[in-house]
């Protein structure tokens, strides 16, 4: 089968959108190129791209989208580790998705300062 053939030269079998795949092998397309699925990247397909995790274990997306909280993340990112979701906390905040203040801390939220220099 010719999708064994894309297995075998590499194309990772959790990352490959195989529905792709067969509409490209239907158009006649044999070059060897791994068509991801939606959350996916990497030449065979084999790694979550920015802004998601958790390589395959999504079925139909390959990757899980971050849920890091915008008001617990450095800058307000939502990029999180692409292995362990792990998101990158304020100091005083902590957990994988960084909605909760450290011990002694509290109010997680977003503050805006706004200077206005009159002349």
């Amino acid at each position: 089968m010719i999708i064994s053939l894309f297995i075998n030269k590499g194309c990772n079998e959790f990352g490959t959108d195989f529905k792709k795949l067969d509409a490209k092998l239907k158009l006649g397309d044999k070059s060897f190129n791994c068509p991801c699925k939606e959350h996916v990247t990497g030449i065979t397909c084999n790694m979550c791209k920015k802004g998601y995790h958790g390589f395959s274990l999504d079925e139909d997306k390959g990757c899980l989208k971050c849920s890091c909280s915008k008001n617990g993340t450095l800058n307000e990112l939502e990029n999180c580790d692409s292995v362990s979701g792990q998101c990158v906390c304020k100091l005083d905040v902590e957990s994988v998705l960084c909605d909760d203040c450290k011990a002694g801390f509290y109010q997680l939220r977003v503050f805006i300062i706004i200077f206005l220099m009159f002349i």
